[in-house]
């Protein structure tokens, strides 16, 4: 098994490992070993790995072909794998296909590459325990782990109580149990096991999207941990995110509404293995990767976004059409290509008109954000500051106005992209309302009356 020293390291930017043998193969398929040294591998203030291998050999140059220089990327064609075996005999794998080469002399090789795999067998091991998978996120993370635990004691026919607060929170969603623990590092551990030991294939990311919209913050683990019966395998994966959070949820105030969005949330995308990340994540919480940018950015972000998940999540709202003027509209519309078909317009001309036609008549996010706005927790000044936004920043225009005008249409945005991601995921309770002054808490529910 792997020390908890190693992980320790690496969270602290702090990795070292010295290697006896290096084996680097170019054929991922046939694994053809090109080359085969000591050498070892640190970690830099970038968190990314360098890996230096003195050769035994001058098969070195086979690495490269002659024309790559120091700092080219490696093309996909020349994905190399790396085997290692460090000094107690625990193997180290890593797939290189994000690489620069940094120097190639005669017999020593130095590059770059984003995660290593560590990996053991346990084959004298008979016992079988549950699977069980770790993460640990190591930018700094706010979440209510708070349990109190009470001992009482009778002195002198007098009871007395003492209570002790551990950084601890315990959860169980479907057949899994999650223990979330803030270490005195601000590190943040999870610590899933499954009841059946049946997980789903893209747990590990279903975890990081469901805490990126619950806290408003782009993370993603760092070390992922997996212990089977008869094998222990943990990635590295260095992360390089934003710092900014901005949580729907008042956690201080209401951390059992934080565990339930959380909860709402990961049920919903566990649903669906097909992509490697969910579309409603996608959609989502693309918005927190942007926190740190300009305003123009952060809103041509949040409108698309919307726009997004408007036509892939509420496809199913009906346009009400109660004076009949859209049936009018889409009569016009197709008497009008009817005319433009029978005309002596160029035919890529009638073309380009009639889709352009066509667009009108089609289904409009912001048709559906007024259909929506019957339900009472989306206003007309998010509408106003969506169409506002989008169409000014859609056609390359910068914002030239009052900065702080388009800073609040940014806030009404986020709010209302919360509150369709809580309709979608059927979430009830408190959020932060941030298109009001101060950001009130409210209460959701959208199937109140």
């Amino acid at each position: 098994m792997l020390s908890s020293e190693y992980i320790n390291n690496f969270l602290e930017n702090n990795l070292s490992i010295d290697f006896p043998e290096i084996f680097i193969s170019k054929n991922l398929q046939i694994s053809e070993q090109i080359l085969l040294g000591p050498g070892f591998l640190t970690q830099d203030l970038d968190k990314n790995f360098s890996l230096k291998i003195f050769s035994s050999s001058d098969d070195s140059k086979k690495i490269i072909n002659n024309e790559t220089k120091i700092g080219d990327f490696i093309p996909e064609e020349e994905y190399l794998k790396i085997t290692c075996k460090d000094l107690t005999g625990n193997s180290w794998i890593a797939i290189v296909d994000d690489v620069s080469i940094k120097s190639c002399k005669k017999n020593i090789i130095t590059c770059k590459f984003k995660n290593i795999i560590f990996e053991d067998q346990y084959n004298e091991r008979k016992d079988h325990i549950n699977e069980t998978k770790i993460f640990y996120f190591k930018n700094k993370i706010k979440i209510p782990c708070d349990i109190r635990t009470e001992t009482k004691k009778i002195i002198e026919n007098i009871e007395h109580t003492s209570s002790v607060r551990y950084n601890i929170k315990k959860i169980s969603i479907n057949n899994l149990n999650f223990i979330f623990e803030k270490s005195s590092d601000d590190y943040l551990i999870i610590t899933v096991t499954s009841i059946d030991n049946l997980f789903s294939p893209a747990i590990e990311l279903r975890i990081s999207e469901a805490l990126q919209f619950s806290l408003g913050k782009n993370i993603r683990w760092e070390v992922y941990q997996v212990i089977k019966a008869d094998i222990e395998q943990i990635k590295f994966y260095p992360q390089e995110l934003t710092k900014t959070e901005i949580s729907p949820i008042n956690q201080d105030c209401y951390p059992n509404d934080f565990w339930n969005l959380f909860e709402k949330y990961f049920k919903y995308i566990l649903k669906d293995n097909n992509q490697v990340i969910h579309p409603l994540t996608i959609f989502s919480s693309r918005i927190y990767r942007f926190l740190e940018t300009t305003i123009e950015v952060q809103l041509l972000v949040i409108t698309t976004s919307l726009e997004g998940l408007i036509k892939n999540f509420f496809d199913n709202i009906n346009i009400s059409d109660t004076n009949g003027e859209k049936k009018q509209e889409k009569d016009n519309i197709k008497r009008t290509i009817e005319l433009i078909k029978t005309s002596t317009i160029n035919e890529e001309f009638q073309t380009r008109v009639i889709n352009c036609l066509n667009n009108f008549s089609s289904k409009r996010p912001v048709d559906v954000l007024h259909e929506l706005k019957n339900e009472k927790f989306i206003t007309e000044d998010m509408i106003d500051a969506w169409k506002k936004s989008r169409h000014k920043l859609a056609h390359g225009d910068f914002i030239q106005e009052d900065y702080t005008t388009y800073s609040n249409y940014y806030f009404k945005l986020l709010t209302l992209s919360n509150i369709l991601v809580f309709r979608v995921i059927g979430y009830a309770g408190s959020y932060r309302n941030f298109s009001k002054n101060g950001w009130p808490n409210e209460k959701f529910d959208f199937l109140r009356d």
